[in-house]
């Protein structure tokens, strides 16, 4: 893939006769939609064949996005592209101070405890559909998922890579995966 791209989704399917594009968005959040001019699809399991695609316009629908791309006229135009993945520029995931960050910001942060003793370091992302959980590779071997909410968070450094969170009492113990 492309430097510089961050894969959000994959193409669910076609959709009507204009030949848009029903996109799945993993994370749900399009707020980066409004600047999207351009994304790219790869086909499962090949992402060194990206297909760099214009776009004409663009609607929320459901968990993500109806796109209607430039050059692809009608539904049977873009029906190969079902069950591609969807990426956008990474630049588009880029919080601003006082914004809500996006999780792919985190990631590689290392997890550290309030007296700031490492716990481990963030290799991706889960859902428990009641809120975002850090996957994390612990310190100690295995791997953790923790739930990723505010009354856990000390502080989030940016410039040294780090997330001091205050987990509750047995919970790093029970998450393990």
């Amino acid at each position: 893939m492309p430097e510089n791209w961050k894969k959000v989704g994959k193409v669910k399917e076609a959709h009507g006769l204009r030949g848009d594009l029903h996109i799945l968005v993993f994370s749900k959040d399009i707020s980066w939609a409004k600047d999207l001019t351009e994304i790219t699809l790869t086909p499962p399991e090949q992402e060194n064949q990206p297909q760099l695609l214009k776009i004409k316009k663009w609607k929320p629908y459901k968990q993500g996005l109806l796109l209607q791309l430039e050059n692809y006229p009608d539904r049977t135009a873009v029906e190969k592209f079902k069950g591609h993945h969807f990426w956008i520029p990474e630049n588009l995931l880029e919080s601003t101070e006082g914004d809500t960050i996006f999780l792919s910001e985190i990631e590689g942060f290392e997890i550290l405890n309030p007296e700031g003793f490492r716990l481990g370091k963030i290799v991706g992302f889960s859902s428990n559909n009641a809120q975002d959980l850090l996957v994390v590779e612990k310190s100690s071997g295995g791997q953790a998922e923790i739930p990723f909410v505010e009354d856990f968070i000390v502080e989030l450094n940016f410039d040294s890579h780090h997330l001091k969170m205050n987990l509750p009492e047995g919970i790093w113990d029970l998450t393990a995966l």
